[in-house]
């Protein structure tokens, strides 16, 4: 079996561990699984048009792609004349079926990230493994946060495994474009990047020794750094939220940061 094909029977065995139980807990208005984003949650951010102060403990970038997601259930809803627990269903099922979307997605560029390595068949067998493990399988079928952070975060990390081989200005720029969209969908992946931009900066100062002209190095320093901090500033809220983006720094560094301690007290040391 050619590691296409095995790349299919990884993503079919996983869609299958995904779907199963997608709908545990449900109906219910706030579900089984602890720290889902709900519909009621989506709304407001809605209904602020993701401005005007709104802000909660997560960034703002999976509400949007939420709202996009349960967009055609309202639609439906209406032209069917679904009473309101059912349309709150629907929501809650259709934001389950994005995570699990994306989760495949995730073990496509596990895959792809070790082709782009030069072994696919290890890249097959990191995402197998990967589709084996159980909070994977847990996270897939469930409106967290986690996988939905995770699959920007394969992204870019494919992105910066091709700017370490290619050294292209793009790859430089859609790195920092994937990595503003993990951060902008939960904070704490702002940890995986406390290394890996400096380590490309410090690549890109190396090829601008090594080459004749500096306009290339100068583009992907600019994609790398402003372009990132744009994406993040639009991504993430700072530009056209700002002091929901403050009130929400304010959230996670103080009463939510400190209900967590309370939760897990041995993460205060």
């Amino acid at each position: 079996m050619g590691p296409r094909r095995a790349l299919g029977l990884v993503l079919a065995v996983a869609l299958v561990l995904g779907a199963w139980g997608l709908r545990w807990g449900l109906p219910s208005e706030f579900g089984w699984a602890a720290d889902e984003v709900l519909p009621a949650d989506v709304d407001t951010a809605v209904g602020q048009r993701f401005a005007h102060g709104w802000h909660t403990k997560y960034p703002p970038l999976h509400f949007a792609l939420l709202a996009a997601a349960s967009a055609p259930v309202r639609v439906a809803g209406r032209a069917l004349g679904w009473e309101a627990a059912r349309v709150h269903d629907a929501r809650m099922t259709a934001g389950r079926v994005l995570s699990l979307a994306l989760s495949l997605g995730v073990l496509l560029l596990v895959a792809r990230g070790g082709r782009e390595l030069g072994d696919a068949v290890a890249g097959v067998l990191a995402a197998a493994l990967l589709a084996s493990s159980v909070p994977f399988a847990y996270y897939a079928k469930m409106a967290n946060l986690d996988v939905p952070y995770l699959f920007w975060f394969a992204l870019s990390l494919l992105f910066f495994l091709r700017a370490l081989r290619r050294g292209q200005p793009r790859d430089f720029g859609l790195f920092a474009l994937a990595a503003a969209a993990a951060v902008a969908t939960k904070d704490q992946a702002f940890a995986l990047y406390v290394l890996t931009v400096p380590f490309l900066v410090w690549e890109i100062v190396r090829r601008r020794r090594q080459e004749a002209a500096s306009a290339g190095s100068d583009r992907r320093l600019a994609l790398l750094l402003a372009g990132g901090a744009l994406a993040f500033a639009v991504l993430g809220g700072p530009l056209f939220n700002p002091a929901g983006w403050l009130a929400h720094l304010r959230l996670i560094a103080g009463p939510a940061r400190a209900d967590r301690l309370a939760r897990h007290p041995r993460e205060a040391g």
